[in-house]
């Protein structure tokens, strides 16, 4: 028996002895990597729904246990390295890989989606919320530039490419969550969301040029001509039921807004004390020139004008010596109307405000 075992032995290490020693190169790691792989593939092709899930449960559930236990160290190492992987893999893509790529992208995440439950969504979310709000603290000016000029760019190709019953879904959708956005809000959320747009919207307009105006008034108009010639009867009353109430409120809040604007109490108010200041107003006549003033205090030791007080030449300009009083005015124009005097006088206009309100008057 011993001598069998002996035998056995020897003949063991003869054949180690003839046997090659198989080197293992980078080119055979990845030739036996890539046959794993391959195995991997054709089992996940014939493997069921429920294996497929179990699969994936099992997954998640030892990268879990993974990232759980490494250290920020090797976070960021694993994610240099997996930053450059992909890089190395986009920059190497073909199109119609890209294509395929996105495409199961999509229908992954859509499928994802649609199993969430909605604990899983509200984590989701917050955490999405939490990681964009700490990216964009970190961002530079540079960046948020590019950033914004890149979204602004892949918005505009993907509106250009829309079909017509996209873009109606997507203006339905988003009006479904803007109500329900706006029937949750706070007053105060209210208060600072109108107080930023008034805001912006004045910063917009301030910055606008004529063309931009005009052509964001005819946008406007031809909405407006569109939404009104598809309206039902149904949202025909519904505006005019909030156009209703909003004139309600108006004559509410500012008593009289119906009416004419001369009609207005607040207007004649404002017209009263206007022309009472006008009649305080005193106009006086300079003693050389016999032009009037109004409003216009001479020195108290002359009754002349500036400018004929500053005129020491004998005899002065506009004085009577000099022949330049024209006397009383023919009787021809002392019955023109005040537009056609206007047209053959000089005139004198004073601008008076009354509460930012500003009136104007004209004195011959």
């Amino acid at each position: 028996m011993f001598n069998f075992l002996l035998k056995m032995e020897k003949e063991i290490l003869d054949n180690n002895r003839k046997r090659p020693i198989e080197l293992i190169s980078a080119g055979n790691k990845r030739a036996r990597l890539d046959r794993r792989n391959q195995k991997d593939r054709d089992r996940r092709k014939n493997e069921s729904e429920e294996e497929k899930n179990i699969r994936l449960a099992k997954r998640r559930q030892r990268d879990r246990a993974r990232r759980a236990d490494e250290t920020p160290q090797q976070r960021g190492a694993k994610l240099v390295k997996m930053s450059t992987q992909q890089q190395k893999r986009l920059t190497s893509e073909t199109p119609e890989a890209r294509d395929a790529r996105l495409q199961q992208l999509s229908t992954s995440k859509k499928q994802h989606l649609a199993t969430e439950t909605s604990l899983e969504r509200s984590s989701r979310l917050q955490k999405l919320s939490t990681s964009q709000k700490q990216r964009l603290a970190m961002e530079t000016s540079e960046k948020k530039a590019y950033r914004l000029q890149k979204l602004s760019t892949s918005q505009k190709q993907r509106l250009a490419m829309e079909t017509p019953e996209k873009k109606a879904s997507r203006l339905q959708k988003l009006s479904t969550s803007q109500k329900q956005r706006l029937a949750m809000e706070t007053p105060e959320k209210k208060a600072s969301r109108m107080q930023n747009l008034t805001t912006s919207q004045k910063q917009h307009l301030a910055t606008q040029t004529s063309e931009e105006r005009a052509a964001r008034l005819h946008k406007l108009s031809t909405l407006q001509k569109e939404r009104l010639a598809t309206e039902t009867l149904e949202e025909r009353t519904e505006r005019l039921e909030i156009l209703e109430r909003s004139r309600a409120v108006r004559q509410a809040t500012y008593p009289g807004a119906h009416l004419a604007l001369l009609e207005q109490e607040n207007v004649q108010k404002k017209m009263a004390r206007f022309h009472q200041d006008m009649s305080l107003i005193e106009c006086h006549t300079c003693s050389t020139c016999m032009e009037k003033f109004p409003g216009v205090k001479f020195s108290t030791h002359t009754s002349q004008c500036l400018r004929c007080s500053r005129d020491n030449i004998t005899p002065k300009l506009y004085s009577a010596e000099n022949n330049m009083h024209p006397g009383s005015a023919p009787p021809q124009l002392q019955v023109l109307y005040i537009i056609k005097l206007s047209l053959t006088i000089s005139m004198t206009t004073i601008q008076t405000s009354i509460n930012n309100n500003f009136f104007t008057t004209q004195y011959f």
